[in-house]
């Protein structure tokens, strides 16, 4: 079983827990919490989740693939909705967003150190340079076509985006094994020159829109204006009938 094989796998079997759990009736779900899988706040701990998965899933695993963050999200939404928090989650050793973020630094730049070998070549696109999208397919092990975009971290995180740039270097000097995708990244490329125009299309109508919506607004404005200043004028105007003696 390959990466993006195992990726879908595990996303087959997330899929039939998630399903079992939102089976169970209320002492089902109260049991689940006493067992640590649904924590009080009614969220997945993401420990034993990746324990019920298998298939050497981590905790970080259900943060890199789209896939699984969503079904996880949405599940647990339907367990709010049913009532299971029960109090908020003030666990002290809860991991903050800026440990997270370093997790995720060290788990991808030792990931990328092997990139470039024989084992784990590197992908580039169509330019001959790094194609940092396959990338990121290959280490979230999820399918390229549900790959939208790199993670926003790939440039705010100084570490990462020296290593990407150091890797892109040895691509261009064609000093590390390389795995070419030119079909893929052209094809992306297309795709985000559709997306590109098709947005830039909609402003355009978008604000024609807006334009014609204000022109109405005037015109009616000034109709009404019009009316009342006829109003007044009528009632002000003569009858022309003249008065009896």
């Amino acid at each position: 079983m390959n990466k993006i094989e195992k990726g879908k796998a595990r996303v087959e079997k997330l899929n039939s827990i998630i399903a079992n759990i939102l089976e169970q009736d209320d002492e089902g779900l109260s049991n689940l919490q006493d067992s640590g899988l649904i924590k009080l706040n009614g969220e997945f701990d993401r420990g034993h989740l990746a324990n019920a998965v298998g298939m050497d899933t981590e905790t970080a695993t259900f943060r890199q693939n789209k896939a699984l963050k969503q079904a996880i999200k949405i599940a647990e939404t339907k367990l709010r909705e049913r009532g299971i928090a029960t109090e908020e989650d003030d666990n002290p050793s809860a991991k903050t967003t800026v440990a997270v973020g370093e997790e995720n630094e060290r788990s991808f730049l030792s990931w990328l150190s092997n990139i470039g070998t024989e084992e784990s070549p590197a992908p580039v696109n169509h330019f001959g340079r790094l194609y940092k999208k396959a990338l990121w397919s290959q280490y979230s092990e999820q399918p390229l076509l549900e790959v939208k975009r790199t993670p926003a971290w790939f440039n705010s995180r100084d570490k990462v985006r020296v290593a990407l740039e150091e890797l892109d270097v040895k691509v261009v000097q064609g000093s590390v094994v390389i795995l070419k995708m030119d079909a893929d990244s052209i094809s992306d490329d297309m795709e985000n020159s559709m997306t590109s125009a098709l947005v830039r299309k909609l402003r355009v109508e978008n604000k024609e829109l807006r334009d014609k919506l204000e022109a109405e607004i005037e015109a009616r404005k000034e109709a009404e204006l019009r009316a009342e200043q006829n109003a007044m004028m009528a009632s002000q105007a003569p009858t022309g009938k003249m008065a009896r003696n």
